[in-house]
C-alpha cells in the first residue's frame, strides 16, 4: 500500500510539471468565432508614449491572407487595441500580428503572433498525451495490484478525455465526424473498463 501511494504521488507530480510548463511558455491563444481584442502597450524610452503617439496594425491569418491592412489602433491610456470580429477569427491556427507605432520622431515595430483554437486554450495535443499516459498508468497499476477501485479511478481520466474531445476537439480540429467519433470511442473504452472493474469488485 505504501508503494502504491508513492507511485500515485509521483504520477501527480509528473502531471503538474508536464501541464504547467507548457502553459507558462505558450503563445497567446483565443477562442474561434469570437470578438477578439488585441492589446499592446506603447512604451517609449521606459515610459508611456505621448498623447500624440499612433499605432497601426497588419494581421495575416494562417492561410496567408491579409485580414487587416495597416489599420489604426484605438487607444486607452498607454495601451493600444484592435478588435477582430468573429468572421475574422474563424480560421484555426497561428496568426501574424504586426504593430508599428510612431511617437514624434521615434518609431518602432513589433512582429507578434497569436493562435486561434476551438476552445480558446493552447494547442491540446501535449495535454491530451499527458492525460492518456497518466490514465493508462493508473489503470495498468490497478490491474497489476488487483485493485479495482484504482482501475476505476484511472478510467475517470479517460472519461474526462472523451468529454474534453467532444467539446473542444483535438489537434486544432473540431467537427461532428472525426473528433466526435474519437471522443465517443474514448468514452466507450472508459465505460467498459470502469463498469467491468466495478462489477468484479461487487462480485468479490
Amino acid at each position: 500500500m505504501l508503494n502504491t501511494r508513492k507511485m500515485v504521488k509521483k504520477l501527480m507530480l509528473v502531471m503538474i510539471f508536464l501541464i504547467v510548463i507548457p502553459m507558462i511558455c505558450a503563445t497567446p491563444t483565443y477562442k474561434q468565432n469570437t470578438v477578439l481584442d488585441l492589446k499592446v502597450p506603447c512604451i517609449n524610452n521606459g515610459t508611456s508614449c505621448s498623447s500624440s503617439a499612433l499605432c497601426n496594425t497588419t494581421i495575416i491569418n494562417p492561410e496567408g491572407n491579409l485580414i487587416v491592412n495597416n489599420q489604426e489602433m484605438s487607444r486607452n491610456l498607454s495601451t493600444f487595441n484592435y478588435t477582430l470580429t468573429p468572421t475574422q477569427t474563424f480560421i484555426l491556427g497561428q496568426y501574424e500580428f504586426l504593430v508599428t507605432c510612431t511617437d514624434g520622431t521615434d518609431s518602432a515595430a513589433s512582429d507578434l503572433t497569436f493562435k486561434i483554437t476551438p476552445s480558446g486554450f493552447m494547442e491540446n495535443s501535449f495535454f491530451l498525451i499527458v492525460i492518456v499516459i497518466l490514465s493508462a498508468g493508473v489503470i495498468i497499476l490497478g490491474f497489476r495490484l488487483a485493485d479495482p477501485p484504482l482501475v476505476v479511478l484511472g478510467s475517470f481520466g479517460l472519461y474526462f478525455l472523451g468529454i474534453y474531445i467532444l467539446f473542444n476537439g483535438i489537434l486544432g480540429v473540431k467537427d461532428l465526424i472525426t473528433t466526435w467519433a474519437i471522443g465517443l470511442i474514448v468514452l466507450g473504452v472508459a465505460m467498459y473498463i470502469s463498469i467491468k472493474s466495478a462489477w468484479e469488485l461487487i462480485n468479490n
